[in-house]
């Protein structure tokens, strides 16, 4: 660059012109006028794109010395502006065929919707979870696959995406083709220029084999402890019962309504405050405890736990 004619036509937004080189005394020791390719006449045009960018200049050279007419100035900027719009379409292709590749190839359902709530497109991974064709899915109001209770937050999201928040995440459970519901989080942002909102959502089947696994297991458990014939209660670290099965509210003449709002310290003979207190501390310190636990009943009577 800095032997170069086009360090001085870069750095303006109008042609430069040397109409002899050996005259200019910016240029007359340089070596592309003393030597090849002996430049005597030069005009160049920047490159300069949407952005104000200067990507670089369109030039012409002579031999000779000369001057352009004003009508082939002219026609250097305009095929100059030419040029621009060429390495900028160009770029856009590229950045289009990676956002093309990366929209096929990703794991994450992606799609387009409309401002009316049309799906637009979809990605392969989006017809791969829920099952559902390209055809069925296109043209459609994405209402239609959402769960009936998932649809006022969703449409509060798109709402917010329109009111100019530029990035919405929200939950929804929706519809895949074989009529379950699946659970998916989602992204979106707003395009304003199309009037399009991207969407990205993620499915976890593992975590929602999880969850259910949980969830039923958690039944599984809240079954046995409601209908077991022995005594099981939960208490915090204070004492305060978090939940007690009916055989342990009866145990001590309460139903389990009556205990929802009470914890040990209500239940236990008055002088045994110490021994529950250090109860309390030890099951803390060990993580396990085995013991007596003496306790009153409603009638005033005591039992051992």
């Amino acid at each position: 660059r800095d032997i170069s004619f086009c360090q001085y036509a870069i750095t303006d937004n109008k042609i430069f012109e040397v109409e002899d080189a050996t005259k200019d005394k910016r240029f007359v020791d340089n070596p592309l006028v003393t030597g090849q390719p002996d430049i005597r006449f030069y005009a160049g045009y920047p490159l300069i794109d949407s952005e104000g960018y200067a990507l670089g200049t369109l030039c012409v050279i002579d031999r000779k010395a000369k001057v352009l007419t004003t009508e082939e100035q002219e026609a250097l900027a305009l095929l100059a502006e030419e040029v621009v719009s060429q390495i900028v379409a160009r770029q856009k292709n590229a950045e289009k065929d990676k956002l093309e590749k990366l929209f096929n190839l990703s794991v994450d359902l992606i799609c387009l919707v409309g401002s009316d709530g049309y799906l637009s497109k979809v990605n392969p991974s989006f017809i791969s979870t829920l099952g559902w064709s390209k055809e069925e899915l296109i043209g459609k109001p994405i209402f239609n696959f959402v769960h009936p209770d998932d649809i006022a937050p969703t449409a509060n999201a798109l709402k917010k995406l329109e009111g100019g928040e530029k990035t919405v995440g929200f939950e929804t459970r929706f519809k895949a083709k074989d009529g379950q519901y699946l659970k998916i989080r989602w992204v979106a942002n707003p395009d304003m220029s199309t009037k399009e909102i991207y969407v990205i959502g993620r499915y976890d089947l593992e975590r929602e084999m999880w969850e259910k696994n949980l969830l039923l297991s958690e039944e599984k458990h809240r079954s046995f402890f409601e209908n077991s014939q022995a005594l099981m209660c939960m208490h915090d670290l204070d004492g305060n019962f978090i939940s007690i099965n009916p055989a342990g509210a009866d145990s001590v003449g309460y139903t389990v309504e009556e205990l929802r709002h009470k914890g040990l310290w209500d239940i236990i003979p008055l002088g045994t405050e110490p021994m529950l207190k250090g109860y309390l501390h030890e099951i803390e310190r060990k993580g396990t405890l085995k013991g007596l636990m003496n306790v009153l009943h409603k009638n005033g009577s005591t039992r051992t736990w």
